[in-house]
């Protein structure tokens, strides 16, 4: 007995919108569950910060870079949520939503209202400024700075002629000067109204290169430790090894110290970074969190487009004996990092 084909076995084929539409959707998760392999790598490596291996430096640095631009791919999957609401894929909108919401909630968080604990004694005027060692602004850089009125003032990339300039701008003001002169955008100054004492590099690496500049002051009577940082840039594996390590050896060393500690310079790893993490963990609080508001991106610096969105990598870090009433960002002439400077102090409790 014969079926009429027209009323029976037929399976319905979904209209062209709908097809779009259903495409639309593969499409969605296809760029979706990359991003969140992404976002959850950089998360989850474990880091030691002592790799030494081409694979594992390699998987760090992927690492790293996740991390590093969290808050920008937070940002980036806002279009991603926009076409999600149109084509009513209502399970990936909810998870691009929680998805943006930890990638972004760190920057949010830094737009509260602060309440910092009052400064016990003198306040402290500190900075760290990296002047970018081909920069040719001495001047208009070097007079924000005196502006400032600093008691204390690391300096990174400050070659010989920058020395020369910090000499003749500071050397009435600041007499006292420790370096680690190993030329060019290695350099680090540390300029202070009051004597230095006790300086001492922290891990020299193959090529003599330290990244960690220690000294110490006086300040309302009581010892305090100052740390002057630049660590290596993480421009390839080799560079985020040699970084690495630097970082690794200043962590085991800010573990055992016994005085009240400051840290600050350039580390070349944003508040996301899992360096940061380790230095919090240890009970350091960035100067920023304590004071700032926004993000506080420090770089790039005079980058056009590029510095629309910059990121924190100069950091003032603190140990739990201090408080901050006080931090701001500089114009810092001619350089690709923004200058931090801050009003630190003995907390009060």
């Amino acid at each position: 007995m014969g079926s009429d084909p027209n009323t029976s076995g037929d399976v319905a084929t979904p209209s062209r919108p709908l097809r779009l539409k259903l495409w639309v959707q593969v499409l969605l998760w296809l760029a979706f569950l990359p991003v969140l392999a992404v976002v959850l790598w950089g998360q989850l490596f474990p880091h030691t910060f002592k790799e030494t291996g081409a694979i594992p430096v390699g998987l760090a640095w992927s690492a790293f870079i996740a991390r590093t631009f969290t808050f920008h791919i937070g940002l980036a999957l806002l279009p991603l949520l926009l076409i999600a609401i149109l084509v009513r894929a209502r399970k990936l909108c909810v998870l691009i939503v929680l998805l943006c919401v930890f990638c972004v909630s760190g920057s949010a968080w830094t737009l509260r209202p602060k309440n910092p604990v009052p400064i016990a004694g003198t306040p402290l005027r500190v900075a760290t400024c990296n002047v970018l060692g081909k920069n040719r602004s001495y001047d208009e850089y070097l007079q924000e700075l005196a502006t400032q009125d600093v008691d204390l003032v690391v300096f990174q990339e400050a070659n010989e002629t920058w020395s020369k300039h910090i000499q003749a701008t500071l050397g009435s003001s600041h007499p006292h000067e420790v370096s680690v002169p190993r030329g060019g955008y290695t350099t680090i100054v540390i300029r202070s109204r009051t004597p230095l004492h006790n300086v001492s590099t922290v891990y020299e690496d193959e090529s003599g290169f330290s990244g960690v500049l220690r000294c110490e002051i006086e300040h309302d009577g009581q010892r305090m430790a100052v740390y002057g940082v630049h660590l290596m840039v993480p421009l390839s594996r080799a560079y985020l090894r040699r970084g690495r390590l630097q970082f690794a050896a200043l962590a085991e060393v800010l573990a055992k110290e016994t005085l009240p500690v400051i840290v600050l310079g350039d580390f070349n790893s944003p508040t996301e970074s899992a360096q940061l993490d380790r230095l919090r963990s240890l009970g350091f609080c960035d100067a920023w969190d304590i004071a700032g508001r926004g993000r506080g991106g420090t770089w790039p610096n005079h980058a056009g487009v590029f510095s629309l969105l910059p990121t924190r990598i100069d950091h003032i870090m603190l140990s739990q004996a201090f408080t901050c009433t006080d931090v701001a960002l500089g114009h810092g002439a001619g350089s690709d990092h923004r200058p931090v400077y801050a009003t630190i102090g003995f907390a009060s409790r």
